[in-house]
């Protein structure tokens, strides 16, 4: 009697996944927790062998005859976290935009490009996905906070690198490219992170910190890898719009880090607004605020154009 494995297994999609059990345990029904908005929270968008369901929060209005163009949200958490339940995004509700909160592997689950894979996974359901939520397939842009703009802006920036794209999720049909990106505070270069970030609230590059959690090495100690992970790297004239805004005191990721970001994006003719928030730290209320949030609302409006204009 032979013990040997045949050398592929059948494997199942999710939805072959939820009809072998409760289907509402595993796709919530949508919840109106947001006066005017009907969240559909915690759907699986991709069954990764050795780990968990990754999901995603989809934040769609009530009150709508056409379909809308929807913002893909990564939050920050130093690669150690996600936090899908907050974030910049909100000020988007009522806007006329769909959000959409994903999950993505954090740094002790998957090196780098993996966490790449799955927001691009995302996008990439959400088209596929986009007639049965009421998204417009055609405008979707990006949105990140710290970690997670890191992760939405090289997704945006390897829009058309194929090395990139991998296979999280399926729907290898659709496009994971974006419109449009904001990216608060966001490391941009590992290799000069720790120049660029004087007296740092944590260490960086050393062997615990978030930037070799995430590469899986101390990047001081790898540049010319850590240097291929750079977005600075990948820039080319074709990269989506950027907004960035950056505190100048951020004591985690020196604003200098933004500063090489918009120089690259400005040398390849990219449309891109680096907006500096004076004596801001990292993660600080005012990127939550009024002119934040206008700044956003306006940009997204510009790139996407949800209203019709007289």
């Amino acid at each position: 009697m032979t013990t040997d494995l045949p050398p592929t297994r059948p494997r199942f999609g999710l939805q072959e996944i939820a009809a072998r059990g409760i289907r509402e345990l595993m796709f919530e029904p949508p919840q109106e927790i947001v006066p005017g908005t009907l969240s559909h929270l915690h759907i699986p968008f991709a069954d990764v062998p050795g780990y968990r369901f990754l999901r995603l929060d989809l934040h769609v209005p009530k009150q709508t005859t056409t379909s809308v163009p929807v913002v893909v949200y990564a939050s920050g958490g130093g690669f150690r976290a996600n936090f899908t339940h907050a974030g910049p995004w909100r000020c988007l509700l009522g806007e006329g935009y769909a959000v959409a909160v994903v999950e993505y592997r954090l740094g002790g689950e998957v090196r780098h490009p993996g966490q790449m894979h799955d927001i691009k996974g995302a996008i990439r359901w959400l088209r596929a996905n986009a007639e049965t939520y009421g998204l417009d397939a055609a405008r979707v842009a990006g949105w990140g906070s710290s970690a997670g703009g890191y992760l939405i802006s090289m997704v945006a920036i390897t829009a058309n690198a194929l090395e990139f794209e991998g296979d999280v999720g399926g729907n290898l049909e659709c496009s994971s490219a974006l419109a449009a990106v904001i990216d608060h505070y966001a490391p941009t270069d590992f290799t000069h992170i720790a120049a660029d970030t004087p007296d740092p609230v944590e260490p960086l590059s050393t062997n615990d910190s978030f930037d070799t959690l995430y590469l899986g090495y101390v990047p001081t100690g790898r540049p010319a890898e850590a240097a291929a992970a750079a977005l600075t790297t990948h820039v080319t004239p074709d990269t989506a719009p950027f907004l960035i805004l950056h505190g100048d005191a951020d004591t985690r990721v020196g604003i200098e880090q933004s500063r090489r970001l918009y120089t690259a994006l400005r040398a390849c003719d990219v449309d891109a607004t680096l907006h500096v928030v004076p004596d801001v730290d990292h993660v600080a209320p005012e990127f939550e605020q009024v002119e934040a949030n206008a700044l956003a609302i306006a940009f997204l409006d510009r790139h996407l154009r949800p209203r019709q204009t007289a």
